[in-house]
């Protein structure tokens, strides 16, 4: 079995070696649009989008200053661009447009670091083969700084970026061979690569702070394994957790001091809790309020996990103790919400809405203790109890252009100032070593 992947994984694609760093395309908008436009506010329901293109929500960080950071896919007919914004209360403060070439651009994650923000994701408009590994570093008003792409093979899939110290790790997924780890310096030069051979399948990331938590699936009988990966400051594999067969890990967080829970589906839906070592403690049956719903997302709040997803009725964020009670559970009938930050006293939940024309960025506040929502008259919030959900008050608030420019027909240069790094060359990563060698 082990020999037949790493055969697999020798067939590679030659590809001519590209400069990486380079700006992917950028677009100006057919509407004559230079920046989305916010409608409503952040307490009782706020969208962000351009007219006629639709912004998938992906990832989302709060500063310190307060500032809510959002990384979305914008979507416009065959392509798909990267949008990145900055959120104060009452709408944008800068915004950039990353990508929008001929193909699709697509960000995975977003993380702060010292002197500004980094998106890992695809680019498939530029790079070295069909699609790479891509990393955009911007500075704190949103301007680009440098980007990187990363290719080894023809087709190559950014799954995050995890900052560590000055660097960090940036993970991709190859089909037909595994995961490919590369340790980045402060500039995304790559110092250490270390690959974990294996057919992985729907693999996403969580960044931790000294390392990175991959979690998901891999190929293994005939099915689909769920299995949880602990990764280092190095790349290499801590510990990994396989759990059974017909299974796949849709959801996994840091859980304080105990170490992490996993949201596994399957033949039988459950929560798994794993120590700080690996091993597995405890695996519970969800809860009623957890049934049916499809976890995508999901953080640990002062009251314990708290997870969000989609089912039959609409949007639902479930509030649990560390002892695996429901402290409350809250449907959100006219939202898709895809993940929370926490806000003192507050739960901001993220996700997508219908905006006037197309499907936008959505942002709304609801009580951390409660679930209740503090916007009076209630809106977008189908209460339990009683109450219709009503279209979101406000009216249409014109955002501040910042440096990315805006949105429409490819083919033409990205706006800021990027400073291009210098070329990388692809080398083939070490196949397999005594830590990340897959189970037989």
């Amino acid at each position: 079995m082990l020999w037949f992947v790493l055969a697999c994984a020798t067939k590679v694609v030659p590809v001519p070696q590209l400069q990486m760093g380079s700006p992917a395309p950028k677009t100006q908008a057919p509407t004559g649009e230079s920046s989305p436009s916010t409608f409503g506010n952040l307490d009782c329901g706020l969208t962000v989008g351009f007219q006629k293109v639709d912004e998938r929500y992906v990832d989302a960080l709060r500063t310190p200053e307060g500032a809510v950071i959002v990384a979305t896919e914008a979507v416009k007919g065959s392509y798909e661009a990267t949008l990145a914004f900055s959120l104060q209360d009452q709408g944008i403060d800068w915004h950039s447009i990353l990508g929008a070439g001929s193909d699709e651009d697509t960000p995975a994650s977003l993380s702060q670091v010292a002197d500004g923000y980094i998106i890992g994701g695809t680019t498939w408009s530029h790079g070295a083969g069909m699609s790479d590994g891509w990393i955009t570093k911007l500075d704190t008003s949103g301007k680009v700084k440098w980007q990187r792409t990363y290719g080894l093979y023809d087709r190559d899939l950014g799954l995050g970026f995890a900052p560590i110290g000055d660097g960090g790790l940036f993970v991709t997924n190859v089909p037909d061979y595994g995961l490919v780890v590369q340790q980045l310096d402060e500039l995304g030069g790559e110092t250490a690569q270390v690959g974990l051979v294996g057919a992985y399948k729907g693999m996403a990331m969580a960044p931790l702070s000294d390392g990175a938590l991959i979690f998901g699936g891999v190929e293994k009988d005939g099915g689909v394994s769920g299995r949880i990966l602990r990764l280092d400051g190095s790349g290499n594999t801590s510990w990994k957790l396989d759990l059974g067969a017909d299974s796949s890990v849709t959801y996994a967080m840091p859980n304080g001091s105990m170490g992490f829970v996993a949201a596994v589906a399957g033949a039988t839906p459950r929560l798994s809790f794993v120590d700080a070592s690996g091993t597995l403690t405890n695996s519970a049956l969800l809860p009623p309020e957890l049934e049916g719903l499809s976890i995508v997302g999901g953080v640990r709040s002062a009251l314990g996990p708290l997870w969000v997803g989609q089912a039959e009725d609409g949007s639902r964020a479930v509030q649990m103790n560390d002892e695996g009670d429901v402290v409350w559970s809250q449907t959100l009938a006219q939202i898709a919400i895809q993940d929370a930050l926490p806000s003192g006293d507050k739960m901001l939940f993220l996700g997508n809405g219908q905006g006037a024309s197309s499907q936008d960025f959505f942002g709304i506040y609801l009580d951390a203790g409660t679930g209740a929502n503090v916007c009076v008259p209630e809106t977008v919030i189908e209460q339990a109890v009683d109450g219709e959900p009503v279209d979101v008050d406000g009216e249409p608030v014109d955002g501040e252009s910042g440096e990315g420019g805006s949105l429409g027909e490819p083919n033409a240069e990205m706006e800021g100032e990027a400073t291009p790094a210098e070329a990388v060359a692809p080398t083939a990563p070490e196949p397999v070593s005594e830590k990340a060698a897959p189970e037989e």
